[in-house]
């Protein structure tokens, strides 16, 4: 089974059928009823990092893009990722601290978009046509007056994978349990 934590309490889990990729039913240890688990209806679910599995290349967990710097191509700092959003056709990052921009920047993360991630450095790259846009509705970043050369875009981080917080999952707070 797996380790997981339900609002501090540690559960085991056994999952007892994969549904689909993103739905499954599982049993956990101490709840025997409907009862039992109905209580734990809106409770956040946690689950060791060390538990997650492996990725795959240009993929990545959610809690790993948070908090990145975000950069043109030429490098010009273009604030961070706020959050990471899935509406069901993409997933969507909010970003914030865009110099010249009032209020957060929704940009799609998508390939096109994104023209590089660097989680050991630190930084999201956005491609140069996906700044465009972004000046064309928010104004003239001061870092896109900057000359950058266009190049194709790829996500070429061995680690992380987008997964959906439809969960909850709040990683933060888990590690702050387990510290």
């Amino acid at each position: 089974g797996h380790r997981a934590c339900f609002s501090g309490t540690p559960f085991a889990i056994k999952v007892a059928r994969v549904l689909r990729p993103d739905l499954v039913i599982a049993r956990a240890a101490g709840i025997e009823t409907r009862n039992d688990a109905e209580a734990l209806k809106g409770e956040r679910l946690y689950v060791a990092r060390a538990a997650l599995p492996a990725t795959a290349e240009d993929e990545f967990y959610v809690e790993d893009l948070v908090g990145l710097s975000v950069q043109s191509q030429a490098g010009g700092a273009l604030g961070r990722v706020a959050a990471v959003y899935n509406f069901g056709a993409a997933d969507v990052i909010e970003l914030t601290g865009v110099p010249g921009a009032e209020g957060t920047v929704m940009l799609p993360f998508t390939k096109e978009a994104i023209a590089d991630v660097d989680l050991a450095a630190g930084t999201l790259i956005i491609a140069a046509e996906a700044l465009e846009e972004i000046i064309a509705e928010e104004g003239e970043p001061a870092a896109a007056r900057e000359t950058s050369k266009k190049k194709s875009p790829s996500l070429s981080d061995e680690t992380g994978e987008i997964v959906s917080d439809d969960a909850g999952v709040d990683l933060d707070a888990m590690r702050e349990e387990d510290a």
